[in-house]
């Protein structure tokens, strides 16, 4: 901001006061382009090969915490605002930000973080059915249920498929 600095000399017993004069300070506001910029959250992951943020697709939008430096110093959250873009499906997402009106310092920037495809996982587990021959097609197991996807099952470990494995001659069967 802009600040008035009056100043005088103070006179003594044999001198009088001086009249009042002002000069004009301008403190600028520090530019930092690009921000240091930092992500940091509960499921906020960082891949070791390539130092890239990352989470796994569970459905919610990601919003990590942005942390901003002008050097070891860590800048106040109302320097600046955060935006965020692409932020809930698989693909990359973008943390944008900008800086706050009147604030300290002039801060831009942006950082990218990736959603990765989440992995499926069975809520029940298939149960192999105990069955007598009757001569028609029974079905082999009692289906299971995955969360973040669905079960396909196969006879041959080949040909997978949505629909349960049915089999009408007696003997033993691997349902893969």
């Amino acid at each position: 901001g802009t600040y008035t600095v009056w100043y005088k000399e103070k006179g003594d017993a044999n001198h009088n006061d001086s009249e009042p004069q002002s000069i004009q300070v301008t403190i600028s506001q520090k530019t930092l382009t690009p921000a240091d910029i930092t992500l940091s959250g509960n499921d906020l992951q960082t891949d070791t090969t390539n130092g890239t943020y990352y989470y796994e697709y569970d459905g919610s939008e990601k919003e990590p915490s942005v942390i901003i430096k002008d050097g070891s110093a860590v800048i106040p959250a109302s320097e600046y605002t955060v935006s965020y873009s692409d932020n809930k499906n698989v693909g990359d997402a973008t943390v944008t930000i900008t800086n706050s009106e009147g604030g300290n310092y002039i801060v831009s920037g942006s950082v990218t973080f990736e959603i990765r495809k989440g992995s499926a996982e069975l809520s029940t587990y298939p149960q192999a059915k105990d069955l007598t021959y009757t001569g028609q097609p029974q079905e082999l197991v009692t289906g299971g249920t995955a969360t973040g996807g669905h079960i396909e099952y196969a006879l041959d470990g080949v040909a997978y498929s949505k629909d349960i494995p049915k089999a009408d001659n007696a003997g033993t069967y691997t349902v893969t």
